[in-house]
């Protein structure tokens, strides 16, 4: 039973996951590395400004 579910549950997910890779793939992808390299640039920025004001 719990292996059943799990396997319909993979499936699930493998054929969400592939929608969305198909669908939104390049641009999902593009968008993640843009906020993760604005969210460093905002921590580096923060960093050096308190290291400023210290």
């Amino acid at each position: 039973m719990t292996l059943l579910a799990q396997l319909k549950n993979n499936s699930y997910q493998t054929i969400f996951s592939e929608f969305l890779v198909d669908t939104y793939g390049e641009k999902f992808f593009m968008y993640n590395f843009l906020i993760s390299s604005i969210c460093g640039l905002l921590l580096i920025f923060a960093l050096v400004v308190t290291f400023m004001t210290n």
